[in-house]
């Protein structure tokens, strides 16, 4: 395993796959017709929000998603997991998730009310296209605030890169007990903090594709 001096935290070395990723998440967004703004940290400091740990929101690549996924052992079942989204902004990547995989319930989280009204709309739209009855939760909430329910059920949780490392460890600290009894798995995208979480030695097992910068760490 490499140490964070090695990495090379700049999305243009991965070249050609820059383009034929946005490509993908151009048509699956516009096929949908779904709205997919980008906020910058002036624009949700404008809401009010405490942005001081904070990155900008836009939507991850979602073939990331399903290189997540691909990275889980063969045994997984998303059936027997709920999924949560930190970080959900507009809600693209839980309707991707809620589309390509049946986990046993979808919600999302979002420091920016804005954007987590989008993500109802967009919810909305997407039932309307597809005719279909997909249900999830989606709320404005403070990730350092946040309180996982301690439920008979296993979690995995998705974050594309929302926040600084000061934020995702306040989050799992707070979620800890309840993190390792629901034997949950954060599949990260865009993992910049991923060295400092594996410091804290909080998890059991990880896996990484330093390629496109995912790791999956179990608890």
């Amino acid at each position: 395993m490499s140490s964070i001096d090695q990495e090379i935290w700049d999305i243009s070395t991965l070249g050609w796959r820059i383009a034929v990723n946005s490509k993908f998440n151009s048509e699956w967004i516009n096929s949908n017709s779904l709205s997919a703004p980008i906020k910058s940290i002036d624009d949700l400091h404008l809401e009010g929000l405490d942005v001081s740990d904070s990155h900008p929101h836009e939507v991850g690549w979602l073939k990331n998603i399903d290189r997540l996924v691909d990275m889980l052992p063969l045994s997984f079942d998303p059936s027997e997991f709920d999924l949560l989204d930190v970080g959900c902004g507009s809600g693209i990547s839980t309707l991707y998730f809620c589309e390509n995989y049946c986990f046993s319930s979808f919600s999302g989280i979002d420091l920016s009310p804005i954007l987590i009204a989008s993500a109802v709309r967009n919810l909305q739209i997407f039932n309307n296209k597809k005719k279909s009855t997909y249900k999830i939760v989606f709320a404005a909430s403070d990730a350092r605030e946040y309180v996982i329910d301690n439920l008979n059920r296993k979690i995995f949780i998705y974050m594309f890169n929302p926040f600084g490392f000061d934020t995702a460890s306040v989050f799992v600290a707070r979620n800890l007990e309840t993190l390792r009894s629901r034997n949950a798995i954060l599949a990260l995208s865009w993992d910049t903090w991923i060295w400092q979480l594996l410091a804290k030695k909080w998890h059991k097992a990880v896996v990484r594709n330093s390629l496109y910068k995912l790791s999956l760490v179990a608890f």
